[in-house]
């Protein structure tokens, strides 16, 4: 594959990988319109500005108290419109979410990534039985998956990868991922 397929690859792959935050804006969207009729977001010459921290914690708040949230809205125009963080990151003792604190998305991006990634083969960018290694730089791929001393990473296929078939372990119970 070409340099240019392999960076337009990795570049629709990190795209899918916003989906969520871009259901998030449509969600924030929804509950700023069900709220009052013309609101804009806040900004030079809006009027009236969605509270967008308020608009976070209610969402938030529809959890009841369980995880927390982050949400920043940033414009290639405009710069920094919004960040702001909303519940707990820990519920017991109450520790509120911060801007900075990290949280699983778990499963979320599952099936816009196979998505996208059926899309590049349909278009011919890339093939499901090829090694990930005949996309991926070796800074990726390296150390994903090693055996015995053998490096099995840069072998796994990208349908190994959609099916969850390629060997990698859950990282969920893996030690530099658990917070004791």
């Amino acid at each position: 594959m070409k340099a240019k397929s392999k960076r337009r690859f990795i570049r629709l792959l990190f795209l899918a990988s916003l989906f969520p935050v871009f259901c998030l804006v449509i969600s924030l969207a929804d509950e700023a319109a069900s709220g009052s009729e013309g609101m804009e977001i806040a900004g030079p010459g809006a009027s009236p500005a969605i509270d967008l921290q308020a608009v976070l914690d209610a969402i938030v708040g529809r959890n009841r108290g369980y995880g927390g949230g982050v949400f920043r809205l940033h414009s290639p125009t405009r710069g920094l419109l919004f960040e702001g963080s909303s519940g707990y990151a820990v519920r017991q003792p109450p520790v509120p979410m911060q801007l900075y604190n990290t949280f699983e998305i778990a499963s979320m991006t599952k099936t816009f990534t196979a998505v996208t990634v059926l899309l590049l083969m349909e278009n011919g960018l890339l093939e499901l039985d090829e090694p990930i290694g005949t996309y991926l730089p070796s800074e990726i791929t390296s150390g994903l998956l090693v055996i015995g001393g053998h490096e099995y990473g840069p072998e796994i296929t990208v349908r190994q990868l959609l099916n969850h078939t390629g060997g990698l372990p859950d990282y969920w119970y893996d030690p530099p991922y658990i917070i004791s």
